[in-house]
């Protein structure tokens, strides 16, 4: 599943977790792969840029997405944005579903060839914009100013270049304007299907 930022990828994912329970469903998610701060790119005003696909660990990403899909466990460091000297690990068993999450899946070859079914998230801009703006003042005590600077030099950018070319190899768009009920019940009887 991928989709711009602040389309409600994440919001769907976790309820399809809650729904489905860890014994018949996992997540795989390119959040816990992002590289170390330190090692992030930075633009021509000095802002980090996590909003490119070389912010990502690829290759242990695809390795790890290889292992889920041929019965291992995993284990590996959960990313914390905010304290990203946090070290915790978890421990991700392999499930008859596998739920693959991220800005960059459907971007990078190796990954998008593995997966079975596409799923876009889709929602206009403004409303990308102000989930955004929530979100980073609340939970990662971002100015406006600098919000306003990611979402245009960052954000936007990476949509158009990096996930927006692939919407039309995916196999379901959600239109998550104000709810996403109609692709849900579309994935519930998706997954349903596969758990039979």
């Amino acid at each position: 599943m991928s989709g711009r930022s602040g389309s409600g990828k994440s919001t769907l994912v976790n309820r399809i977790m809650q729904y489905f329970g860890t014994d018949n469903i996992c997540l795989h998610t390119m959040d816990n792969y992002y590289l170390p701060r330190a090692l992030q790119i930075c633009d021509e005003n000095n802002y980090h840029n996590f909003d490119l696909p070389t912010s990502i660990m690829r290759e242990a990403f695809a390795i790890d997405l290889k292992q889920l899909k041929n019965g291992k466990i995993i284990t590996l460091r959960e990313y914390t944005f905010n304290n990203q000297s946090k070290d915790s690990s978890i421990t991700i068993n392999s499930t008859p579903i596998i739920l693959v999450e991220g800005l960059f899946v459907y971007h990078f070859d190796e990954i998008r060839n593995a997966l079975d079914y596409k799923v876009m998230m889709d929602v206009s801009f403004d409303i990308c914009y102000q989930r955004r703006l929530k979100r980073d003042q609340l939970e990662r005590n971002y100015s406006v100013t600098e919000i306003n600077y990611r979402f245009n030099a960052h954000v936007e950018p990476a949509y158009q270049s990096y996930i927006q070319p692939y919407e039309k190899e995916c196999d379901l768009m959600i239109r998550n304007e104000a709810s996403f009920e109609s692709g849900w019940n579309e994935i519930l009887s998706l997954i349903h299907e596969k758990i039979r």
